[in-house]
């Protein structure tokens, strides 16, 4: 009455019984690359890769092996894990930085004072480093003048006078790269408050401020700057940025060398000097060509230093010398 399918079955499990009854051997049930099912109490080696099932005594399924997985799955679940690892440390780094932005500030004015009170702590290093270079400038037009009083005499320069002057034309080049390091820092400064404060709006949901209130228009321009890229370009843009300072000196020019021109200090209280520096970039051949403006220590000199005619003298100086707007590094 049984068929022939129940009998199969029926001779099976006496096969699992009698197999696993003897010494307590395991039952395999694997498949092999053909597709035929096997039952055995050992797995080929050839066959170890393919996956397989481990049955009972009475033939039930109690572990199931998968197929070994291949070097490329296994490299593809590594690197996968790795990115999610690596998401998730972003995810934490920038929550804690969201919280920390929460705890520091309060409102939109805060950050803005937080901002402002950083800029102004920089600018005020910035004014004395350009007070002192003023300083420099009036002993070097001093040391220019003996030096050119002994010329005319007809008399040797000393070595010491010589190399006096260099030293300072060296300290006003100096100061002007730490002038230039300021800036930059000024530049991130700004450029991370901005992160700061759209970040706060967003997790605050406030809303942006209309295009014309944008505090980006605060900040002053960076006119005075050219970067030049190499070598060859920055000799041709320095002979143009000198001959730009040449033609619009108010003050004499007493001499200049390949990386400094240095004007008169102003006699008078409306007059302007100028300083031209060329500041080598640390890393490769390109260099900054700065221009800066001088004015006497005077209330009348500090407004003709922050006159109309001070600013289009600045404004003036990037397209003279590149023949454009602006120019940056390639």
């Amino acid at each position: 009455m049984f068929g022939l399918a129940t009998c199969l079955i029926f001779l099976l499990a006496l096969s699992i019984n009698s197999v696993s009854s003897a010494g307590g051997t395991r039952l395999y049930r694997w498949v092999d690359k053909e597709g035929r099912v096997h039952y055995t109490d050992t797995i080929p080696p050839s066959e170890a890769d393919q996956g397989h099932a481990v049955l009972n005594n009475e033939g039930v399924r109690v572990q199931t092996v998968p197929p070994a997985k291949s070097a490329e799955a296994v490299a593809e679940e590594t690197e996968l894990a790795r990115l999610r690892k690596e998401q998730q440390a972003l995810i934490e780094k920038q929550r804690a930085a969201d919280q920390f932005l929460l705890q520091r500030f309060r409102s939109e004015d805060d950050i803005v004072m937080a901002r402002d009170g950083k800029i102004a702590a920089i600018n005020v290093v910035i004014q004395v480093t350009r007070n002192n270079v003023g300083r420099q400038q009036r002993a070097l037009a001093k040391l220019r003048s003996t030096a050119a009083n002994l010329e005319r005499a007809g008399k040797p320069i000393p070595p010491q006078l010589t190399q006096d002057i260099a030293n300072i034309e060296q300290s006003v080049r100096n100061a002007y790269a730490g002038i230039l390091d300021r800036q930059t820092q000024e530049k991130a400064v700004y450029d991370t408050f901005d992160k700061d404060l759209k970040r706060f709006r967003e997790l605050k949901r406030l809303p942006v401020p209309p295009k014309g209130k944008d505090e980006k228009a605060a900040r002053p321009p960076l006119d005075n700057i050219v970067l030049c890229s190499t070598s060859s370009e920055c000799d041709r843009l320095w002979k143009k940025a000198v001959a730009y300072v040449r033609k619009n000196a108010a003050t004499p020019v007493p001499a200049s060398n390949s990386t400094i021109l240095i004007t008169a200090p102003p006699a008078a209280a409306e007059q302007i000097s100028m300083i031209l520096s060329r500041i080598q970039d640390k890393k490769d051949d390109g260099a900054t060509l700065f221009l800066d403006l001088q004015c006497q220590q005077s209330i009348r000199g500090q407004q003709a230093c922050s006159s109309n005619a001070a600013k289009q003298l600045i404004k003036g100086f990037r397209p003279a010398v590149t023949g454009q707007d602006g120019t940056s590094k390639s």
